[in-house]
């Protein structure tokens, strides 16, 4: 099964003509892996393929930081409940600012979720953090826009 999705997703990329270094496929930490050998190889032929790997919710689950070391991750989305919370607790102000850190150590780009205010954006850019999403940013809408 893994072979014909990479046989699929490469034909659709070359017929598309769209860059693989543009697509970026999520991991959501807050799902179960329930093998992680696996996933590491699946990880790996995105990566060859020239694709980008990102986990998101980062910080959810207990196993955040085994992920960082075993997957070829390129982003972290910062769980949303962090960075919604981090100007009105300390805790989660922490728990952003670290990740951030560690993210910008390795060499990973970090997107923060749950951006809903000028202040939280703020705080945000303040940190470090490279990408960001929210209400405050834009609202989802049914065509692709490029900003």
């Amino acid at each position: 099964m893994p072979g014909e999705f990479f046989q699929t997703v490469r034909r659709l990329t070359r017929a598309s003509n769209i860059d693989p270094g543009r697509i970026v496929f999520e991991l959501t930490e807050r799902d179960t892996v329930q093998n992680l050998a696996l996933l590491k190889s699946f990880a790996l032929h995105l990566r060859r393929e020239g694709f980008r790997l990102a986990i998101d919710d980062f910080g959810s689950g207990f196993s955040s930081f085994s992920y960082l070391k075993r997957l070829p991750v390129d982003i972290i989305k910062i769980e949303g409940e962090f960075v919604a919370d981090m100007l009105a607790d300390s805790r989660s102000m922490a728990i952003v600012r670290s990740v951030a850190a560690l993210a910008s150590d390795f060499g990973i780009r970090t997107v923060a979720e749950f951006v809903e205010s000028a202040e939280v954006l703020d705080a945000a850019r303040t940190l470090g953090i490279d990408l960001l999403q929210g209400y405050h940013i834009g609202r989802p809408a049914p065509d692709l826009r490029v900003v």
